[in-house]
């Protein structure tokens, strides 16, 4: 099983002050259910989604990505940090922009830093776009216009750079 959790729809989530009392699989489970399966506290069906959802992450067969560490509130993290600590053996994929994971007391076995494309990386994906999207291509010219008019601009040659950004760009 997988479950993506933005960690920015856990911050609403009300937490009583004794947050070392609260079983953290427990709180994560309620944020599937809740922010997940959109399932009110108040719906027929929520006790038997969250106990499932608490199964499956007690399998230890599921993979967590819990996405934007660098959004979640304090409680938030610690709540994470508290999952972490509590059961080693859960299988999470931790994403956040550069700079946050170094301010949390989590131990990773891994980790990984998303560099961006080279200059380099960005002329060969530009290149391949093109072919794929002009079948008949066959002069570089329009990569070269294309190339040329992003590293002139900026702001559009760094965001060039993010993987998830430049094929925005090349359409």
């Amino acid at each position: 099983d997988l479950y993506w959790i933005c960690l920015r729809e856990l911050n609403p989530i009300t937490l009583p002050d004794c947050i070392g009392q609260i079983d953290p699989k427990i709180w994560i489970s309620q944020g599937v259910v809740e922010r997940i399966l959109n399932l009110p506290r108040d719906h027929p069906e929520y006790e038997g989604r969250l106990s499932a959802v608490y199964r499956t992450l007690a399998s230890k067969r599921t993979l967590l990505v819990l996405d934007g560490y660098d959004e979640a509130l304090p409680v938030v993290t610690r709540m994470i940090s508290l999952l972490v600590k509590q059961d080693p053996g859960l299988h999470i994929l931790m994403t956040s922009r550069p700079g946050a994971m170094g301010l949390s007391d989590i131990s990773f076995d891994l980790h990984v830093d998303n560099l961006g494309f080279s200059t380099a990386h960005i002329k060969q994906y530009v290149e391949k776009y093109f072919r794929l999207r002009h079948p008949n291509f066959v002069e570089d010219k329009s990569v070269t216009e294309f190339l040329e008019f992003i590293e002139k601009r900026e702001s559009i040659w760094a965001v060039a750079h993010i993987p998830l950004q430049l094929p925005m760009l090349s359409t």
